[in-house]
C-alpha cells in the first residue's frame, strides 16, 4: 500500500523553488520568529514563520517545536504561515490543568492555542508521531474548523505485526522496546549528526523539567486507538493524507495501514526513519506541498510565487 517516494525523488509534475528553503539549522532558526502566548495553563512558547496558507504544526512525543526548525522553515518557504507550539508538558511548556491525559484534551488545547495567537482561518493541521494522533483528534472534534489534516508517521493504529508475523496490540509492546527502537531510529537515519542534536535540544528540557509529565503521556501513546476518529473525520469531509517512512521502527507499517483503511486513503511512503522530516526538511516540504495539491487546497492561498510556478 502506498506511493513510493525514494529520498530525493519528487512527483515530476510540480516544480518547486527550493532556492527559497533553509536547510541548515542556523539559517532555519533565523527564518523563524520565537514568540510566547498566555493561556489558561500559563505561558506557551511557539514558533511562527512565513505568510500565506495557515498551517498548525504539532510536534512529536518527548521533544519540542524547536526540534523541527528545518521543517518549519521549509514549510514557510512554500508560502505558508506556520505556527508550531510547544505542546503542554513538553519543551518546558505548562502541563494541562486536568489530571486526565487524552488526545481529546490535547486537541481542545490546540484549538484554544489557535484562537490565542489569532489564527482565524481554517488551518491545515500537520502532526508528526504523537502530534499526528492529536491532529486526528482535531480533525474529528473540529472538522468544520480544519482545512485538511496531514499525518506524518502518526500514532493511533492499535495493532502491529509481531516478531513472528502474528497480529498483536501496540499496547503490549514493552516500554523498553520503544526506547530501543528510538535509539536505532536515531542512528539509522540519513543524517544522525543533524537529527541527534535536534532531538536532544527538545528532549533534554523535558527530561529535567517535565519527566513525570512526559512519562504520563506514554500511556495514551501506547494505548492509542484512533481508528474510529480518523474514519469519522474523513467521512465528515476533512481531506486526510497519511505519510509514512519505510524504515520507521517506532510506528510500524501495520499500525499505519489500519489508519489508512479506516480513513479510506492510500499512504504516501517515503524513504527514511521515523525522524525523516527532521533530517530531510526539503523532502518533507516537497512531499507536503504535493500532498496539499492532491487534497485540492486552493493554490491562491499560498503567498509568494508558488502558485505561479505550479
Amino acid at each position: 500500500m502506498g506511493i513510493k517516494l525514494p529520498k530525493g525523488i519528487s512527483f515530476s509534475w510540480i516544480p518547486t523553488p527550493w532556492g527559497l528553503v533553509a536547510t541548515e539549522p542556523g539559517e532555519a532558526g533565523d527564518r523563524i520568529s520565537w514568540q510566547a502566548v498566555s493561556m489558561e495553563e500559563g505561558i506557551f512558547n511557539y514558533a511562527v514563520a512565513g505568510e500565506g496558507l495557515p498551517v498548525l504544526f504539532l510536534h512529536g512525543w518527548g521533544v519540542s517545536h524547536k526540534t523541527y526548525k528545518g521543517a518549519i522553515a521549509s514549510l514557510a518557504s512554500l508560502g505558508c504561515k506556520v505556527v508550531a507550539p510547544a505542546l503542554p508538558g513538553f519543551g518546558g511548556a505548562p502541563k494541562l490543568t486536568s489530571q486526565e491525559r487524552s488526545f481529546r484534551l490535547y486537541a481542545e488545547w490546540a484549538m484554544r492555542f489557535l484562537e490565542a495567537v489569532g489564527i482565524g482561518d481554517s488551518p491545515v493541521v500537520i502532526g508528526h508521531s504523537f502530534g499526528g494522533g492529536i491532529a486526528i483528534q482535531v480533525a474529528h472534534d473540529y472538522s468544520s474548523s480544519v482545512r485538511s489534516a496531514i499525518l506524518c508517521n502518526p500514532v493511533g493504529g492499535p495493532v502491529r505485526c509481531g516478531p513472528n508475523g502474528e497480529i498483536e496490540s501496540m499496547s503490549n509492546r514493552p516500554i523498553w522496546e520503544w526506547g530501543q527502537e528510538l535509539g536505532v531510529d536515531l542512528l539509522s537515519g540519513s543524517s544522525p549528526a543533524k537529527v541527534i542534536p535536534a532531538v536532544a535540544e527538545g528532549a533534554v528540557p523535558n527530561l529535567f523539567k517535565n519527566l513525570p509529565e512526559v512519562l504520563k503521556v506514554v500511556s495514551i501513546v501506547r494505548h492509542a486507538d484512533l481508528l474510529e476518529e480518523v474514519e469519522r473525520a474523513s467521512n465528515s469531509g476533512v481531506p486526510i493524507s497519511i505519510i509514512w517512512s519505510d524504515r520507521d521502527r517506532l510506528v510500524p507499517h501495520g499500525a499505519v495501514t489500519g489508519l489508512c483503511r479506516a480513513a479510506g486513503v492510500r499512504s504516501v511512503v517515503v524513504e527514511g526513519s521515523h525522524t525523516w522530516l527532521i533530517s530531510e526538511p526539503e523532502m518533507f516540504a516537497d512531499v507536503v506541498l504535493r500532498t496539499m495539491v492532491d487534497l485540492g487546497i486552493d493554490l491562491d492561498l499560498f503567498s509568494g510565487s508558488i502558485s505561479d510556478i505550479i
